[in-house]
């Protein structure tokens, strides 16, 4: 663990005191105590209004891009970074921003509040979650100090996608560690839209607005309550543009014409420098069998690769393997699952190519799927022998055979520990023979099931 995270985990226990609670007007310069800084984030959030907070950082001219930052454009600005920082003090960004500031400007003394200001603020990130999974998620104030907050913790921002997940807003950001490839770590943002959800209609143009209300119709069950994206990503945010490109390309079996927006978004965002949505943008490109995009598709995803974003490596395996534009090299593929399998148990990135190629709607290959599944059994994966069961029982890709099936789920049974395995063969030991009645025979295996901690087979068994 990196010793300044060691250092933020530590701070993070200290006791609150509700007494000492207090605002931040004028208090810019001194020091604020951590007891101060927990009780005043509750009344922080309610009172945060994101949109005020995006509006008066467009008219900084500094802190943009690091090269504007100089001892001139400081002197014009510092007024306003910590005027801004009464408000918005939890805002790591603006703390960074102010300490650059006062360094240049030879002022160490505030510098140093500022920088104890951001320790402090950290420290409460710190113990808001692990970052691990959106259950999990940090609490961050906005987008910036997310990445402001990684780099402190000695980590190193590859890129960053905002996802939904049951109806609240997550920024995930992709980090570059000491493992072979980047991780996510996961900050909470459902607060981040709420002022911009509030106004969007008086944010956008009135071409804009006829637009929004279609996108609205289509999108309103899976955009809940956060319509603020559309106008993000429309100001050019990548990490709003990669979400809602992919919201918009789960809707084109009904409305295919989306797919001219959803492209036009990923390439918006790839243009930009994502490498995100560069793997999305080439992803797409593949499935979609758009020929003339191959070459393009490959600079994407070799973008993609030396940026150690892992679902690439498995994006390339498939599409040597389908020789979409690129000649099939088994060397560099049996390579790609070497790397993919340092960081992984045995078996399971074929496993991952195998049913990622078994999809109907995706890549519909279920030769190859067959075959990346063997090689994936062949390492003893379990969870391949189930899907492998699966295929039997349902006939994909081979010539359907209960038997075939139970022999695959028993076996998987022997290795799987999840319970799925004793479920599935619950489930074809029923539908085998329907002359003889299997149903003790099942019932005793949806109890195996259940005890391994499966709980859908608490279900089955009623």
């Amino acid at each position: 663990m990196n010793l300044i995270w060691k250092i933020l985990t530590a701070i993070s226990i200290m006791v609150m005191n509700p007494a000492l609670a207090t605002d931040f007007t004028g208090q810019i310069h001194q020091e604020i105590p951590l007891e101060v800084i927990q009780v005043n984030q509750a009344d922080f959030e309610v009172k945060l209004n994101r949109l005020e907070l995006w509006e008066a950082e467009q008219t900084l001219p500094i802190g943009q891009d690091e090269a504007q930052l100089s001892r001139s454009s400081c002197e014009l600005q510092i007024d306003q970074i910590d005027t801004l920082l009464e408000q918005y003090f939890y805002a790591i960004h603006l703390q960074k921003l102010a300490i650059d500031c006062h360094n240049l400007l030879e002022d160490s003394n505030s510098a140093t509040k500022h920088e104890k200001h951001i320790l402090n603020v950290a420290s409460l990130i710190t113990s808001s979650g692990n970052g691990e999974t959106m259950e999990s998620a940090f609490w961050i104030t906005d987008i910036k100090s997310a990445y402001e907050f990684i780099a402190l913790t000695g980590n190193t921002v590859i890129d960053g996608e905002l996802r939904l997940h049951k109806g609240k807003t997550y920024l995930a950001v992709l980090t570059k560690t000491d493992e072979l490839f980047g991780e996510f770590r996961y900050f909470k943002l459902n607060h981040y839209f709420k002022s911009i959800n509030q106004t969007v209609g008086e944010l956008l143009t009135k071409e804009e607005s006829k637009y929004f209300q279609t996108i609205n119709l289509v999108l309103k069950s899976d955009l809940e309550n956060n319509e603020g994206l559309f106008i993000i990503a429309q100001a050019g945010m990548t990490e709003a543009q990669i979400l809602l490109s992919k919201m918009l390309l789960s809707k084109t079996n009904l409305f295919p014409t989306l797919y001219g927006e959803a492209f036009y978004l990923l390439e918006k965002a790839s243009d930009a420098g994502s490498i995100i949505a560069d793997y999305h943008y080439a992803y797409r490109i593949f499935v979609n069998k758009m020929e003339g995009k191959y070459t393009q598709g490959h600079e994407l995803i070799a973008n993609a690769l030396s940026a150690r974003f892992a679902p690439a490596l498995t994006l390339a395996a498939i599409v040597r393997e389908q020789k979409l534009g690129i000649k099939r090299d088994k060397q560099t593929i049996e390579e790609i699952i070497s790397l993919l399998e340092q960081e992984s148990d045995p078996g399971e990135y074929e496993l991952l190519i195998g049913s990622k190629l078994l999809n109907d709607r995706i890549w519909n290959n279920h030769k190859l799927a067959k075959k990346y599944l063997s090689m994936a059994i062949d390492k003893g994966n379990p969870n391949a022998m189930i899907l492998m069961g699966q295929m039997y029982s349902e006939g994909y890709g081979v010539k359907q055979s209960d038997k075939k099936a139970i022999e695959w789920f028993e076996k998987a049974s022997l290795k799987d520990t999840s319970g799925l395995a004793f479920t599935r063969l619950g489930l074809a030991v029923l539908s085998e023979d329907e002359k003889n009645d299997h149903t003790e025979q099942a019932i005793k295996l949806f109890i195996k099931s259940a005890e391994q901690g499966y709980k859908n087979a608490y279900g089955i068994i009623g």
